[in-house]
């Protein structure tokens, strides 16, 4: 409306009006993609280099607008095509992702075996804990100079098993899990030259083991995850952050500050800067409330109906490292303040994990004789790495996990020492409910974050885990 009212026209009005909205909304990534030095060396990423050619880039456009189009007919189709451009991708995007989603069927799937009758009460509950990017014992000590042993001893005080050579089948959350959940490697599941994310999304919502639990009678128990969307669950704990309290910025209005024309003004005015870098850093604050929430709901679980299947997905020791040692929040922004909300450096990344770990053996150690006591038959329970926390270096540094379970009953299977996630159900529907699983070879397959799905098998690379 302002533009109009200076140009008395509504066709240039709007046309310079999306013009200008057009610099403000995409400033942030043209600055972001100039500042690459594979482009022209980074010499366009300079806020007063990058303005100053926009301005004229404005300044022009505006001149043609106002003193050389004469007919708008071509003017108006080009922007309408270009706005339908605009629209047609994202859409083309979410329909190619649902005519290629295929939501997997089990019905078609041969049965391994049928489960036997067995009374509800005397179904033990499982717990399956994944704790994020916690790293195999032997790992801790090599490569962060942290003795995990007290730990571990403790836990087989209490009956548990520990895998000491254990390894994640893959190197990412969703794949690692959507395995184990569905008792087989991605590859046999389905064509991985023709999935998306969200097929695996499905993969791990939808499992053959939630499947077959549910035919068992079992409660479904789950926690509000970031990464999927587990709410039709039987009993789902959903975190809702106080949106209007917060002291700080959510998601979206981070990203609109860096990708938009604000972007200069963060960069270009220091005391601007401070306040935004301290909004925009304050969401790992939400991320600690948002585990603690987690954490404390789990107990709340203990206490659902049996028989129940209780999945928490707790994101620590995995960063950002919001947690001290104390479980307290981490105020030395040092171990979040990197980008990706990473530590500032090694030392911070080794520290910052370290204490998360401590933090979360001392939950855990609480955690567990609460479940022992109150449940009346033995739990199972698996405490358990999705992957380990290096992503640089070795590639079978990545897949070291902890792999820690508690089998109930005299007769419990044994595990092995090198068991892989994807045999952990397989085990348990064969020992407990009589189902004909065979375990499968213990596979390791590494691949890089920016493509989930190039796989490359990895071996065992600590000498005193190379198994016979």
């Amino acid at each position: 409306m302002a533009v109009f009212v200076l140009m008395k026209d509504w066709q240039r009005s709007a046309l310079i009006t999306s013009l200008l909205l057009f610099f403000f909304f995409s400033y942030g990534l043209l600055y972001q993609f100039f500042k690459q030095a594979s482009i022209l060396n980074g010499t366009l990423g300079h806020h007063r280099i990058l303005l100053l050619m926009l301005v004229g880039v404005m300044i022009g456009s505006g001149y043609l607008v106002l003193k050389k189009i004469r007919s708008w007919d071509h003017v108006t189709l080009i922007a309408n095509l270009f706005s339908i451009y605009l629209l047609v991708i994202p859409l083309v995007n979410i329909l190619s992702v649902k005519m290629n989603f295929r939501s997997y069927s089990w019905a078609d799937e041969p049965q391994e075996g049928k489960t036997s009758q067995i009374d509800d009460s005397l179904k033990p509950d499982i717990y399956w804990i994944i704790l994020d990017a916690y790293d195999r014992q032997d790992h801790l000590l090599n490569k962060f100079n942290f003795d995990n042993s007290d730990f571990i001893e403790r836990l087989r005080d209490m009956n548990f098993q520990v895998a000491d050579c254990s390894r994640s089948n893959y190197a990412h959350t969703a794949l690692s899990l959507s395995s184990s959940f569905n008792l087989d490697y991605i590859q046999s599941l389905m064509d991985i030259t023709k999935i998306n994310e969200y097929e695996i999304d499905n993969l791990l919502v939808h499992s053959q083991v939630r499947r077959r639990l549910e035919e068992l009678n079992y409660q479904i128990v789950s926690f509000s995850s970031v990464h999927w969307n587990f709410s039709d669950a039987d009993v789902f704990y959903e975190y809702h952050p106080p949106l209007f309290t917060m002291p700080y910025l959510n998601e979206f209005e981070g990203v609109l500050i860096r990708n938009t024309f604000l972007r200069a003004f963060i960069d270009l005015l220091p005391s601007f800067k401070n306040q935004i870098i301290t909004w925009l850093s304050s969401p790992v604050y939400e991320h600690y409330q948002r585990q603690l929430f987690t954490l404390n709901k789990i107990e709340e679980a203990i206490h659902v109906e049996s028989p129940k299947f209780v999945f928490p997905h707790i994101e620590t020791p995995h960063g950002p490292f919001v947690f001290d040692a104390a479980g307290s929040f981490q105020q030395e922004d040092a171990y979040y303040r990197d980008e990706y909300f990473a530590a500032i450096n090694y030392e911070y990344f080794v520290s910052g994990y370290v204490q998360q770990v401590q933090f979360i053996n001392s939950w855990i150690l609480d955690l567990i004789p609460k479940i022992l006591s109150s449940s009346s038959q033995p739990p199972i329970i698996i405490l358990q790495g999705d992957h380990g926390i290096v992503e640089s270096g070795d590639y079978g540094e990545r897949m070291n996990i902890l792999y820690v379970v508690h089998l109930p009953g005299e007769d419990a299977p044994r595990i092995s020492p090198g068991i892989t996630p994807v045999n952990t159900f397989r085990l348990i529907f064969r020992h407990y409910f009589h189902q004909a699983y065979e375990l499968l070879p213990d596979r390791s397959y590494y691949s890089p974050r920016e493509n989930r799905l190039d796989l490359i098998e990895v071996a065992e690379s600590s000498p005193e885990c190379i198994l016979d």
